[in-house]
């Protein structure tokens, strides 16, 4: 896999209302990560994988990076 095939796998998404994104590793892999609300923090959020991978028929809006870390802010600071 190229660096720019790797690329296209970093996406930005609300699954239903869970700010839900994927995220490269230390080690090269690939990790999805989702918002908590109690600790307003993302965490490991391995059962997005296949929204993320496969979104057909599954609640969830790819939005672009500015997009997602705005409605991330409006999380922390409402």
């Amino acid at each position: 896999m190229t660096a720019d095939e790797y690329d296209d796998l970093i996406r930005f998404a609300i699954a239903g209302d869970r700010p839900v994104k994927t995220v490269r590793t230390e080690s090269g892999g690939l990790q999805v990560l989702g918002w908590d609300w109690k600790r307003k923090i993302f965490v490991p959020a391995p059962e997005h994988f296949m929204e993320m991978m496969a979104p057909q028929g599954r609640d969830i809006e790819f939005v672009d990076e500015e997009t997602f870390e705005a409605r991330v802010d409006d999380l922390l600071f409402a």
